[in-house]
Parts: structure tokens; C-alpha cells; sequence
């Protein structure tokens, strides 16, 4: 990277003051926002993946080990996918992605002594998970264009805490109700993004295709 990135002076010196003043905006605390409670859902499940794969399908350390490879491969796969339909719509990116992400580990709670429901629902949240980093990050900076260095660095600083945090409420409901309540409590999670994103964005990929 240091001899393919070519150099970009610098149009203005970054603020730590500039950062903070960023969550003044409405649109800042809202990807914030939502990219903590995805992290946060996302990592409450994935840190109980391994005891799912043991516990509930039974798998040994060779068959956990290769499902999670799946998952790693399937989570690059729905990045490189992501481009391509955030062009298309990013409502249904910031909307749809999390709503469909829901219902994985919902129907893991009710059919997760399935394998092949189990199997597809856990291949489909790796592959799903890589879209809506990648949604929030690029209408994020849509919304501060100016500021794009200091609303990565703030967002990556709250992604950090909410990776840190969701896997400690994931490890709780997990000791405290077991491997169903730490899927349905991802689930909800979920919910609340989705429908967050539908309620707040009218085709924003349009109007920004347009003026671009």
C-alpha cells in the first residue's frame, strides 16, 4: 500500500475538537449509532458460534474448525458483493440487509437442530455481515465529505467498543439463558437497525448517483 497509495496533501489540519463536534449531526450519530448496534448484534452471536457448533450441532473441533472457515470466506464474498448493490439501492443496503440478517438467527433459535437450516443460516450471516459495514461507512461519508478522516477514526474508535461490548452481553446471555436467547437477542438487534434504516432513508443511492 505504501508504494501503490499515491500521496494526498492534506486540505486541512485535523481537530480532536473536530471529531466530537461531528456528533452534532444528526446523520453522524445516526451511522454511529447504527454501526455500534450491528457490531454489537453481531459479535454477541459470533463470539457463540463455536459453542453452537458444539453444542447444538454437535460438531468436533475438525468440523467447527472448517465451518468457520466458511464463514470467514462467505464474510469476504458478501464484501466484494457489497459494491455492487450498494449502486443499486442503498436503502434496501441499510433496510433490508439487517432485516434479513434477523430472521438467520431467529429461525436458528426455533430450527437450530437443523443442520442444513442451521448451516445456510449461519453461511448467510458471514455473507450478509459484509454489506452493511460497508453501507453505513459510505453514507456516512456522504454526509461529511469535508470531515472523512475524522468520522472513520470515530466510528472505527466506537465499532472497537461495540465489538468489545457485544461480546461480553453475548457471553452473559449466554451463562445466564443459554445459546437461544443470545440468537434472539442478535435478532432484535437486527430488527432495531433495519428498521431504522428504512424509516430514515428515501433512496439515498439515487439522489447521490444523481448529483455524482
Amino acid at each position: 500500500m505504501w508504494r501503490a497509495v499515491p500521496a494526498i496533501p492534506p486540505s486541512a489540519s485535523a481537530r480532536l475538537s473536530t471529531t466530537f463536534a461531528l456528533l452534532l449531526l444528526s446523520q453522524v450519530r445516526l451511522g454511529i449509532l447504527a454501526t455500534v448496534l450491528f457490531f454489537c448484534g453481531h459479535f454477541a452471536f459470533f463470539t457463540c458460534c463455536r459453542p453452537y457448533l458444539e453444542k447444538v450441532e454437535h460438531s468436533d473441533a475438525a468440523e467447527a474448525s472448517l465451518s468457520l472457515l466458511g464463514f470467514g470466506l462467505a464474510n469476504i464474498a458478501g464484501t466484494f458483493l457489497s459494491a455492487s448493490m450498494l449502486r443499486r439501492n442503498m436503502k434496501r443496503s441499510l433496510g433490508g440487509v439487517p432485516l434479513v440478517m434477523a430472521l438467520l438467527p431467529l429461525g436458528m433459535a426455533i430450527y437450530g437442530t437443523y443442520t442444513l437450516v442451521s448451516a445456510t443460516s449461519m453461511l448467510g450471516w458471514r455473507l450478509l455481515f459484509g454489506f452493511v459495514p460497508v453501507a453505513w461507512t459510505t453514507w456516512l461519508t456522504w454526509g461529511v465529505p469535508d470531515q472523512i478522516e475524522s468520522a472513520g477514526g470515530l466510528q472505527i474508535a466506537c465499532t472497537q467498543l461495540a465489538i468489545t461490548s457485544g461480546s461480553g452481553v453475548g457471553g452473559i446471555l449466554f451463562d445466564v439463558g443459554g445459546i437461544k436467547e443470545v440468537l434472539i437477542g442478535s435478532g432484535i438487534v437486527f430488527v432495531a437497525i433495519g428498521a431504522g434504516g428504512f424509516a430514515r432513508f428515501e433512496d439515498d443511492d439515487h439522489s447521490h448517483s444523481h448529483s455524482h
